[in-house]
């Protein structure tokens, strides 16, 4: 019976330095536009507005507080306000622990993995394999916390593009891997607290069955997050995926020549064991009671899983 490996994780293309010396991004990066008044005001204004101080604004990067800004249509008061609620919801959920966090059954059952290097847009490509996943309710705040690290805390870390292309593929899915519940969750979390992560999300292969679920899932995200999301048929999303990545980034099953992605199948997968709802935990999206508390490992975030160091709108 094959055994499951940990998820290799993406292989940044070779280095490149400007004139300075300086090493530059394999990504492309976020910046916010230090020309516009609207930009340098608001930025200014959240970072000296002592109710945002008190929740750790500063611990927020220059790019995110930009994203909040471009989400609510350079609306500085919404913006604020938005800010606030995604701080305080940091705070509950211990968000700046996630990098310690040990991932390591995730990554072994292969289901949420990082395609190599960046693709032909400069961006990150996240891969999701439904048919991998099966719902563990108790389990989800950990699960959250995984999918939270890929898209968030890897480009923190200078591993990864703050914004993101998605894949969900759903081939070969059953009734087992429903997780109706698990899909609204991640739409709530991260429509409402990271703006401007998602740049495109492939859907495929379309059905009724995928269509019945995204039409359960587009009520919770907005307009400008739907819109981002093209559902296709699998001819169709071949021919993107070949037109978006360079050869050597694209899985051999969809006619690359990449040999590294996760090994495991679904009938080789052992569910871990739930954990025990803790009362001292809120769920992730922070509008649940208890879950359990997520494994961590001891010392710096300097390694997690697959990765050599240590976001949907």
């Amino acid at each position: 019976m094959p055994v499951a490996v940990p998820v290799p994780d993406a292989t940044p293309p070779s280095v490149k330095t400007g004139n300075d010396g300086s090493e530059l991004s394999p990504f492309r990066l976020t910046q916010p536009p230090t020309s516009d008044e609207r930009v340098v005001s608001f930025l200014k204004e959240a970072r000296q507005q002592p109710e945002l101080v008190q929740f750790g604004v500063d611990a927020v990067s220059d790019v995110e507080l930009y994203k909040f800004l471009i989400a609510n249509a350079y609306n500085a008061t919404t913006a604020i306000t938005k800010l606030k609620s995604t701080l305080q919801w940091r705070a509950t959920v211990d968000f700046a622990t996630i990098p310690n966090d040990d991932f390591s059954d995730l990554d072994a059952m292969g289901k949420l993995y990082v395609l190599p290097g960046a693709n032909r847009r400069g961006l990150t490509t996240v891969v999701w394999r439904a048919k991998l996943h099966f719902p563990d309710a108790p389990r989800l705040p950990h699960l959250m916390r995984y999918i939270a690290y890929t898209v968030h805390w890897r480009w923190r870390l200078g591993l990864a593009s703050d914004r993101i292309t998605v894949i969900f593929d759903l081939a070969d899915v059953s009734q087992r891997n429903r997780d109706l519940e698990m899909v609204i969750e991640l739409a709530k979390t991260f429509n409402a607290h990271f703006p401007e992560c998602l740049d495109e999300f492939f859907m495929f292969p379309s059905s009724f069955l995928v269509s019945t679920l995204w039409s359960m899932v587009r009520p919770f995200l907005d307009k400008d997050t739907a819109d981002k999301i093209i559902l296709v048929s699998q001819p169709v999303f071949l021919t993107k995926c070949a037109d978006l990545h360079d050869p050597s980034s694209i899985p051999e099953r969809w006619g690359g020549n990449w040999a590294g992605e996760p090994v495991a199948a679904a009938e080789d997968v052992p569910l871990p064991p739930s954990a025990p709802a803790s009362p001292t935990r809120m769920s992730f999206s922070g509008s649940g009671s208890g879950s359990p508390t997520s494994p961590t490992r001891a010392g710096s975030p300097s390694k997690k899983g697959g990765d050599n160091a240590l976001g949907l709108d």
